[in-house]
């Protein structure tokens, strides 16, 4: 959007440099969609909760050979709690469950594609040209 030269298709339509090097904009809309918390599928509340490490609430007999042999807590990537709310405190221990997770992935990929096939052809008809779109492989 703030490139120099701009496009005239603003970030749905690739830079092209006397260099021979071509810049293409990442969607807004897809970036929210997939990395926002507030108002993606991230935030969904039946994904793993991301900040809340078992590391530090679980008994230390549980805990002992995941964290240092001096008995001190670091984070160790286990997490077993979903998102309760976006305000959520972390002591809440309602547990993530991996069929309800998968499920709403399945849900919100059929949702992301749908969406992106309109605004493709929603775009192709105001720009009057054909699109081109891809997806980064994660």
């Amino acid at each position: 959007m703030f490139a120099c030269p701009r496009s005239c298709y603003r970030n749905y339509a690739p830079i092209f440099r006397e260099t021979g090097v071509v810049a293409f904009a990442r969607d807004h809309e897809s970036s929210q969609q997939v990395w926002s918390f507030k108002v993606g599928y991230p935030g969904d509340f039946e994904y793993r909760e991301f900040y809340k490490y078992l590391s530090y609430k679980a008994e230390y007999k549980y805990i002992k050979l995941y964290i240092m042999s001096n008995g001190q807590r670091k984070n160790t990537g286990i997490k077993y709690h979903k998102i309760i709310s976006h305000q959520a405190e972390l002591s809440d221990n309602t547990l993530y469950d991996t069929y309800w997770a998968g499920e709403r992935v399945t849900e919100h990929a059929e949702h992301f594609i749908y969406n992106k096939e309109q605004q493709i052809r929603n775009l192709a008809a105001i720009m009057q040209r054909p699109l081109l779109s891809f997806l980064p492989i994660l």
